[in-house]
């Protein structure tokens, strides 16, 4: 009727009957099927002197999908039975139920469209642990914080993944450049993920697999980091951190742009802003805090513009903010706390010439101290570590260690000793309460230890006394 009256814009799935909008209807030939002859009869209706013609084209093509309806069903009978799955999005439910797969859990009743939350994760894999089920990963998903999640936890605790599946686009480089080839590419790949022997690969409770390599990735970037911190604070580099952050999402789009690794990208970014305070700040004689904030604002300006001119290159606001540590790896954890053990070493074997240089750089300077060589030893260390802490657990939980667990440390401490203390002690501890309290009230992981963070600085600074 919107045809014939001459609307130029309208909804085909309103001429669609028994279909829901949310799931990829299209991804089986049936509901391909009725897709085709929705679009068959507006066709007629614009062109009904070709009426025959279209009619012909719907029936052979109603021929062709028949056959592959058949094969599909052929393909999925002979694998092993029930055949249970999980979906990421509601998206693949209408294949499954035309074709008799079980869903057993769904990535959307848990995750939202930013970072999982840890209580949601461990539901998920609860649900889909030790019921045989094979979880399939949408291309759509790939490259995505929440596909990073699920196959880190998956590959650790043993549960079979099948992708990419496709249903919103082709891959004509991949080998699939029509309908045939993406549903018969997605029937193999379901196949034979379910036909894979599923082992454990983990002895420790769900729980602990899915939260334990996170936890030890956190508590090792935020003591570290907050140790740094410790000494940037002293020296008036609290913002500091901020230019790096900042830097950091300069240096990822480039090196997205060029094929580079993203964290040697952020890194050498990093680097490039600290060397560049320093010189400025050296240079034009203004105040550290000024040309930070000028360095920090030109840097989020240069990856805006570069992202504008990237021909349609996204990055995702919380994947930057709050990466996700649950979808930390053995290996990247191992790395990670190596690097951390490091710099604390690094920061205990040189803390006398560091808290010197950063509580009076004059008095160093006369005292002997090679101030020039501390200064940017302080700056390459700080650099690094924040970086790293960036990667590991998003651009605010990483600036936040740097600077809210030393402020803490400072309205506790009496001497530089139990300063130090406090700046390791605080940041431990609140990663361990910030764990917990993201399993129990269900938040990320990340956002909810900054909270922890800002709520000890907050309760320290209203009950401890002036002296």
């Amino acid at each position: 009727a919107d045809v014939r009256r001459g609307v130029r814009t309208f909804r085909l799935l309103d001429v669609i009957e028994g279909v829901n909008p949310n799931e990829a209807f299209w991804a089986s030939p049936k509901g391909a099927l009725k897709l085709a002859e929705a679009i068959g009869l507006v066709l007629v209706q614009l062109y009904p002197e070709r009426s025959d013609v279209i009619a012909r084209n719907l029936e052979a093509l109603r021929r062709e999908l028949s056959g592959l309806d058949a094969w599909i069903r052929s393909e999925l009978e002979s694998t092993r039975r029930p055949l249970r799955v999980a979906t990421i999005r509601p998206s693949l439910n209408a294949f499954a139920r035309e074709y008799g797969l079980e869903v057993v859990a769904r990535l959307a009743d848990h995750f939202g469209t930013y970072e999982p939350n840890a209580a949601s994760t461990l539901h998920f894999f609860e649900r889909v642990s030790g019921t045989g089920a094979v979880i399939l990963m949408e291309a759509e998903e790939e490259g995505s914080t929440l596909a990073e999640v699920v196959s880190a936890n998956a590959r650790r605790i043993g549960i079979r993944l099948a992708g990419p599946i496709y249903y919103e686009r082709l891959d004509p480089e991949g080998g699939i450049s029509s309908y045939e080839d993406m549903v018969r590419w997605n029937v193999r790949v379901i196949a034979s993920a379910a036909a894979e022997p599923t082992e454990p690969r983990t002895g420790l409770p769900l729980i602990a697999a899915v939260l334990l390599p996170g936890f030890v990735a956190l508590l090792a970037v935020s003591v570290s980091t907050s140790l740094v911190g410790s000494f940037a604070v002293m020296r008036g580099w609290a913002i500091f951190g901020d230019a790096l952050s900042h830097g950091a999402i300069a240096g990822l789009v480039a090196a997205y742009l060029v094929g580079f690794d993203f964290y040697l990208g952020a890194l050498a970014a990093g680097l490039v802003v600290a060397l560049s305070v320093s010189y400025l700040e050296r240079r034009t004689g203004l105040r550290g805090d000024l040309v930070i904030a000028v360095t920090f604002t030109s840097m989020l300006a240069l990856a805006v513009v570069m992202l504008s001119k990237s021909g349609g290159a996204t990055l995702k606001l919380e994947d930057v903010l709050f990466a996700d540590v649950t979808a930390s790896t053995e290996e990247g954890v191992l790395g990670t706390a190596v690097f951390s053990l490091g710099v604390v070493a690094f920061l205990l074997a040189f803390r006398r010439p560091l808290l010197a240089y950063v509580t009076d750089p004059y008095w160093s300077e006369a005292a002997g101290i090679r101030t020039a060589l501390v200064h940017y030893a302080l700056l390459t260390l700080l650099s690094v570590t924040v970086i790293t802490a960036f990667m590991t657990v998003g651009a605010i939980p990483a600036v936040a260690s740097m600077i809210i667990p030393p402020a803490t440390a400072l309205l506790l401490s009496s001497s530089p000793r139990s300063y130090l203390i406090a700046s390791a002690l605080i940041p431990a501890l609140s990663a361990a309460a910030g764990v917990a309290a993201s399993v129990l009230f269900d938040t990320n992981v990340g956002s909810t230890v900054v909270l922890v963070y800002a709520v000890t600085f907050v309760a320290v600074a209203l009950t401890r006394r002036r002296p």
